[in-house]
């Protein structure tokens, strides 16, 4: 699969009379963009062993790495393990965006085997750069109003919620439904961070509040 920045590159040339682009349909473009996305293919493989980075997965992606340093260069499709579809990526950016600084760096030492290794080492990172500062300032999701319902709940609305009864006409239900639209699993297209680690963290201490 063609990664995003070879997508902006056809558009742009399309945009310029006398192009070999300049009169392929919209439409035509958008079909070659998504052509190649084998879920048997090399690429598809090596992006999964990113996604789970288990010490099998790590050390398989590491040997197709040596295998095919230009893997780098290549783009695909993933699903991560909290259900998140990543749409058009490199393992690189891959790795960037689910925040694995350890194993984003050991993949970044395979861009010295390939030619202009490092110029596309920086250019796949500066499109990460930006979020992965941003992540200092990143706002959690507030669990507080939903702990406040729970600890509120009747035993009748507890025992509803634990039995996956979300028809319960009250502020709980209303609350919980919200919560899980709010973190359903997503199709992401741009680069971005794929979680938000102040929300983790904030879940991690809320539970005091029970006490």
């Amino acid at each position: 699969m063609i990664t995003r920045e070879q997508i902006y590159t056809m558009l742009i040339l399309r945009r310029r009379k006398g192009t070999v682009f300049s009169n392929l349909p919209t439409d035509l473009i958008k079909e070659i963009s998504d052509y190649g996305q084998n879920p048997n293919s090399a690429i598809a493989k090596v992006l999964t062993h990113a996604a789970y980075a288990r010490q099998e997965d790590v050390k398989a992606l590491l040997e197709m790495l040596d295998q095919n340093p230009s893997l780098l260069l290549e783009a695909g499709n993933v699903q991560t393990p909290g259900g998140d579809e990543v749409r058009r990526v490199t393992i690189y950016e891959f790795l960037l965006g689910a925040g694995d600084d350890e194993l984003a760096g050991i993949v970044q030492s395979y861009f010295a085997k390939i030619d202009n290794g490092e110029q596309e080492m920086i250019r796949q990172y500066e499109r990460y750069r930006p979020h992965i500062e941003s992540m200092l300032t990143q706002k959690p999701y507030d669990l507080s109003p939903l702990i406040e319902l729970i600890k509120k709940a009747t035993p009748e609305q507890v025992t509803a919620l634990l039995n996956k009864d979300m028809t319960g006409d009250n502020e709980l239900c209303k609350a919980l439904s919200q919560f899980r639209k709010d973190w359903a699993p997503r199709v992401l297209t741009k680069p971005c961070m794929h979680y938000n680690y102040a929300s983790l963290q904030h879940a991690f201490e809320r539970p005091r509040q029970f006490k």
